[in-house]
């Protein structure tokens, strides 16, 4: 015991000199000490310390709020702690204002969508210093305008007074993406989208602006100095203050006083940052911009060529590993596109912005850049889910290879294991989670036909593209969607518009809005043979009142003989047509009709088809309080297991 207290002590005298011989001797291994104790500190930390508020408080509005149509979401300030803050119904809140609220629920963030290619909803907000989750109902809302409210409002108008290229200057200057979303998947699949981000780019242009006109007007080396600290800070709150905007405004105005290399004023500035937030280590942001500035400065000295192949490097493995996708001229793009929205774009959005001139040749040449990027978007490649630690050796081989010409067979080698996908040659059957819908994905063995069943409700659109993206979807072979109720077929038109799409099938009647799509309405028993299984389309023998029994009913036998039902949002009386219509025979995997509603699942229809296994697709805590109790209760009597979406997330096997 003596011996361990000697230690101790000893360490605890010898560790500060240690601390500072490093400091001052050995810089680079000290920071990457910090680095890589600030990393093991961000596992280990836990909510446990953090005390959900309770009661009536009050909460001010910090972000932007997202409207749906029976919420409002907005992250808010209670006491100094933010908190992701959903409201019981759309409210017209502007930004700072402050809400009077009666909190009904508060727990942990969880990720809202449980698929493998699911954005990490739980880790971004940690990395803003979010923990909880509020529900809560409004008493009153206070809209009074603060000065800071004040001030961002006015740059709204300003920026928003009839400007043909508003949105690019958004963009450009300011790093809000108000494109529509033809433009986002244009960016996106082209691989420049990271080019509308603010970063070290736009602040250096304006730091070298100020220095020029400065040393046109002979400027005191102290009166320039709070010039550009003045600028930076100014522009740091105007473009909203992002991570990227604060690496690249304290760079600068660190610089400003300081005759410091670059690399210890980015090692100061990440570690300070992870001080502050261990949790950031998470945010998709800070390692995107850290990286990408770590990587410029420590690049050798090589050609240019070699160096934008290196540094075009790491955004587009990250965009691959988010969007599953890649462009094989995206760095070629970026060669070309780099330097136009440095020298062109950017100036010009400037001079647009301050004067109000050469707004018509700004659109016209954005609109020229869209028209070539959109014909870049047509080399677009769908790689699938990647392995990131894969990736991310890849990454590193590659830059080896560009500035060496080494290990180009390691390279391929890492390419090839990465997309070896273990059950390509079979069957896969996906009952995805998009939320309080239904979508099902079915892709026979070597990826020959797929079909999608259902495209879930508007709130899971981005969701659903992703995990067709993840799955390497290019071509829909035969779309069905089961009825025409918001939850199954609100994505359609963007489905449609992302992949080609060879049939669409329905049994309900088709609404006038959709009569341009070549959509099939079945009234009869149809049988679509594949390499795996039979699928038989049932229609209703008449069309009912009530939609929700119009469903399309889809069996599938398989080879093994073994049955699966899909069911659609089918009532007790479709139910009992089914039992009357078909003999009685084993399904062994159910679909749960309308979400495990009560007005489905009878004791009657379990009777007839005796069920093994139930699928129920709803919401976490939706409105609707699927899965009905008795629902769930006649499930458990009747011995069937049953997974539900909202717990259990996606649910895939093979065949």
């Amino acid at each position: 015991m003596f011996t361990i207290f000697i230690i101790g002590c000893g360490l605890f005298f010898i560790s500060p000199v240690l601390f500072i011989i490093l400091a001052v001797k050995k810089p680079q291994v000290l920071w990457s000490l910090v680095g890589v104790g600030l990393i093991l500190l961000s596992q280990q930390l836990t909510l446990k310390s953090l005390t959900p508020v309770n009661n009536e408080v009050d909460v001010k509005v910090v972000t932007k709020l997202k409207h749906h149509d029976y919420s409002t979401t907005f992250i808010g300030k209670i006491n100094h702690q933010k908190f992701l803050v959903t409201l019981n119904k759309d409210e017209r809140i502007n930004y700072d204002s402050i809400v009077r609220i009666n909190i009904t629920e508060c727990q942990p963030i969880t990720n809202r969508f449980l698929n493998k290619s699911s954005f990490d909803q739980n880790k971004y907000y940690q990395s803003q210093k979010i923990f909880y989750q509020i529900k809560a109902k409004v008493i009153s809302i206070n809209q009074e305008p603060t000065l800071i409210t004040k001030i961002k409002n006015a740059r709204f108008n300003f920026i928003n007074r009839g400007l043909k290229s508003q949105s690019l200057i958004n963009a450009l200057l300011f790093g809000e993406k108000d494109f529509s979303q033809e433009e986002v998947g244009v960016l996106s699949g082209s691989g420049i989208i990271h080019l509308f981000t603010i970063s070290g780019m736009h602040v250096s242009l304006i730091y070298l602006a100020i220095k020029f006109i400065c040393n046109i007007f002979r400027t005191k080396t102290m009166v320039k100095q709070i010039i550009i600290c003045l600028s930076g800070f100014l522009y740091f709150f105007l473009a909203g203050g992002s991570i990227p905007v604060f690496r690249a405004v304290s760079t600068m105005l660190i610089k400003n006083f300081y005759d410091i290399k670059t690399i210890n004023v980015l090692n100061f500035i990440c570690a300070t940052l992870l001080i502050l937030n261990p949790f950031l280590i998470g945010n998709p942001s800070f390692l995107l911009s850290f990286g990408i500035s770590y990587l410029i400065l420590l690049l050798p000295k090589t050609t240019p060529i070699v160096f934008c192949q290196c540094l075009f490097l790491l955004p587009l493995l990250v965009t691959i590993n988010i969007s599953y996708r890649f462009n094989l001229l995206t760095p070629l793009v970026n060669l070309i596109v780099i330097p136009i929205i440095s020298f062109i774009f950017l100036p010009l959005c400037f001079f647009v912005f301050i004067t109000n001139i050469g707004d018509n040749l700004l659109y016209n040449l954005n609109n020229i850049l869209m028209e070539c990027l959109t014909f870049v978007n047509k080399l677009t490649l769908n790689l699938g889910s990647f392995d990131f630690i894969k990736l991310s050796i890849l990454a590193i081989i590659i830059y080896r290879f560009i500035v060496n010409k080494k290990y180009l067979t390691t390279s391929f080698l890492i390419i090839a294991t990465s997309l070896i996908n273990p059950h390509f040659a079979s069957t896969q059957f996906s009952f995805i989670d998009v939320n309080q819908g239904d979508a099902t994905l079915i892709q026979t063995k070597f990826k020959k036909e797929t079909i999608l069943i259902d495209t879930g409700n508007v709130d899971a659109k981005q969701e659903l593209v992703n995990y067709l993206y993840a799955h390497q979807v290019n071509q829909i072979d035969y779309l069905f969607i089961t009825h025409f109720d918001e939850d199954h077929m609100a994505n359609l038109d963007t489905i449609v518009n992302l992949f080609d799409t060879k049939n669409i099938i329905t049994s309900d009647t088709v609404p006038s809005e959709y009569q341009y799509l070549p959509i099939v309405q079945i009234t009869n028993q149809h049988t679509l043979n594949f390499a795996d299984f039979v699928c038989y389309l049932i229609p209703p023998l008449h069309l009912y009142e009530e939609k929700n029994n119009n469903s399309l009913v889809i069996v599938i036998q398989f080879n093994n003989n073994k049955t699966m039902m899909l069911t659609g949002d089918i009532e007790q009386p479709r139910e009992e047509e089914l039992v009357n219509f078909l003999p009685p025979f084993k399904v062994n995997f159910l679909k749960a009709a309308h979400h495990g509603s009560k007005t489905s699942s009878t004791a009657t229809f379990l009777d007839h088809f005796k069920p093994d296994f139930v699928l129920i697709s709803a919401g976490k805590n939706n409105r609707y309080h699927h899965p009905n109790k008795e629902v769930v209760e006649r499930f458990t009597k009747y011995q069937i297991t049953y997974w539900l979406t909202a717990k259990q997330g996606e649910l895939s096997f093979y065949v």
